[in-house]
């Protein structure tokens, strides 16, 4: 079969986009991975020359990073590549989602696959990156620090023994009670509908296993400042499902984008080279009292994501009976909002963990402190503009990413209306993300546990209030006090883990203020029209007002690029 055969089924208007958006991705990744990685290859280590040559020697004054732009470049080109990556990937799983509505719409194939993959990434939950990383991770870096390599590569490999054996046991129950399973998650399926989600179950049950043991060959690849591959697998993960999407579901149907899905789940395996490599070369020696001490630690990180997803249960609960497609319209919105948070803030905390522990674990608080105020600056640096331009211009951006066959202007207005709330908590949500690792990093737990597990409560009964009163907004709202309240009470604990001041956050966040304000007069002022060009302009026009005015109050995020700009001179 050619490839332009099994495009035929799509629409002659898109069949261009189909034959570049993998090479466009590509493109685009490259550029700015190389942008990044010139960036950092100019960093010096010989600061006071340079700020004689630039003529600013109190640029770095009102941030402690200066002193240390080794690591600046490290970091920057660490959360560059990871950023990078993560929005092809996004680019590469919207367009996987169009070719899946259009291969199976909203039919009973499609539910069967949703629902399957639901309960597949339920079980996935409890062994992810942010459970298993934040307790596997600190303590195996420490070992490496410490030159204790046998303990290292002990933790290691009985972590992935006893992983590997608890997920053996987890795949073949799913295999064994399909039925069963499905049954009790969807009890309104029809007797056909239930068999066909049993099916699909029993052939995407191994992702459960790649999809853990990738979380946990991820955690050894960033303790050793690998970043790449691990933020390239799920990239090349789409581009296997769009390939089946493509090229086999014409022919063989849903079979083989369920064999698709595991496929590129089977991709985190290419991460197994990369760590055989920088394990320690060391006899692995079994420490009882450090597999125990990893179990207790990672035990709250699964209470704390188990009560978010009851949460968010919970919250699709209190507006079922309301106006139809409420639940969908929530969905889109919370995901549009989602977006910056994971091209941005989840790519700055991955790259800093490791910085953080290595520093933890080293007593260096002069290190520590520096990490983490870089860390906090580059958050709401990228934070601050999106969620203001997400509230500014939320009309735009659902019109123009959403807005077409059965999502109509209706739905669009709607959406809108929730992603302005949404993007109100942006802010504090990226903070989250940020500030969670630093407690991981220290070893703590237990507190991100106790805050979100109080929060979440929090978090259902502001959605309950506020569901009586607006309706479905009440959703949206109450998410984005749940996140201010949840990111305080981190900060209010966070002397308890490290001790770095806080003015450095206070100073980054006041300058990225004015500019975005600034930003936003300049959307206000300008009538973008609502389309593809006018949305591009808006950005475009946007993002220059406020880099510039970040530029014009000496942002530390941007002192980086000026010193790049006066080595070129």
């Amino acid at each position: 079969m050619t490839i332009r055969s099994a495009r035929s089924f799509l629409p002659k208007e898109r069949q261009s986009v189909a034959e570049n958006v993998g090479l466009s991705a590509c493109r685009m990744t490259i550029f700015v991975w190389r942008a990044f990685q010139a960036l950092a290859h100019v960093l010096p280590n010989r600061w006071p020359a340079i700020a004689q040559r630039v003529g600013e020697p109190s640029i770095w004054s009102v941030h402690p990073v200066g002193r240390s732009l080794a690591i600046v470049r490290h970091l920057i080109l660490s959360a560059g590549i990871i950023s990078a990556l993560t929005l092809s990937t996004n680019v590469l799983g919207f367009f996987r989602e169009l070719l899946f509505a259009r291969a199976f719409g909203v039919g009973q194939e499609a539910d069967a696959y949703v629902t399957a993959f639901s309960i597949v990434a339920t079980c996935f939950l409890v062994f992810s990156a942010g459970s298993l990383q934040g307790a596997f991770m600190p303590r195996y870096q420490q070992a490496i620090v410490k030159a204790i390599p046998s303990r290292a590569r002990g933790l290691w490999l009985y972590s992935l023994i006893g992983l590997c054996l608890i997920l053996a046991v987890i795949v073949v129950t799913i295999t064994l009670g399909a039925e069963s399973v499905v049954a009790w998650v969807v009890p309104g399926f029809s007797e056909l509908a239930r068999s066909l989600t049993a099916q699909v179950l029993r052939w995407l049950a191994p992702m459960v296993f790649l999809f853990s043991l990738g979380a946990l060959m991820q955690s050894v690849m960033h303790a050793n400042q690998r970043f790449l591959l691990p933020a390239l697998v799920p990239a090349l993960n789409n581009l296997v499902l769009i390939a089946s999407l493509l090229l086999l579901v014409p022919s063989f149907g849903l079979i083989a984008f369920g064999y698709g899905s595991v496929l590129g789940a089977a991709l985190w395996l290419t991460l197994l080279p990369g760590v055989l490599t920088q394990l320690p070369k060391a006899p692995a020696k079994f420490e009882p009292r450090e597999l125990r001490a990893l179990l207790l630690s990672m035990l709250p990180l699964v209470i704390l994501l188990l009560a978010d997803q009851l949460s968010g249960l919970v919250q699709k609960t209190l507006v079922s009976d309301l106006e139809t497609g409420s639940i969908a319209v929530l969905n889109y919105a919370a995901r549009l909002e989602g977006l910056p948070v994971g091209i941005f803030a989840s790519a700055i905390a991955a790259a800093f963990f490791p910085a953080l522990v290595d520093a933890l674990a080293r007593r260096d608080p002069k290190a520590v402190a520096e990490r983490f105020s870089l860390g906090l600056a580059g958050t709401c640096f990228f934070a601050v503009p999106a969620m203001l331009f997400l509230m500014v211009e939320s009309k735009q951006v659902v019109k123009v990413l959403l807005e077409r066959g059965a999502f109509g202007p209706e739905a669009s207005l709607r959406a809108a209306q929730a992603l302005s709330w949404y993007a109100l908590g942006l802010l504090p949500q990226s903070l989250i993300v940020f500030l969670n690792r630093v407690y991981f990093a220290n070893g703590d737990t237990r507190t991100p546990m106790a805050i979100g597990v109080f929060t979440a409560a929090i978090h259902v009964l502001f959605c309950w209030l506020l569901v009586n009163q607006v309706g479905y907004l009440g959703i949206a709202m109450g998410t984005s006090l749940y996140a201010f309240m949840y990111c305080m009470l981190l900060l209010a604990r966070l002397g308890s883990v490290i001790d770095a001041p806080l003015r450095h956050m206070w100073a980054a966040l006041w300058r990225a203020a004015v500019a975005g304000f600034v930003m936003v007069l300049v959307l206000m002022f300008f009538d973008f029209t609502e389309s593809i060009s006018g949305f591009l302009l808006a950005l475009a026009a946007g993002s220059s007002a406020y880099l510039a005015v970040a530029l014009l109050l000496r942002d530390p995020v941007l002192a980086a690029w000026r010193i790049t700009s006066a080595l070129k001179t």
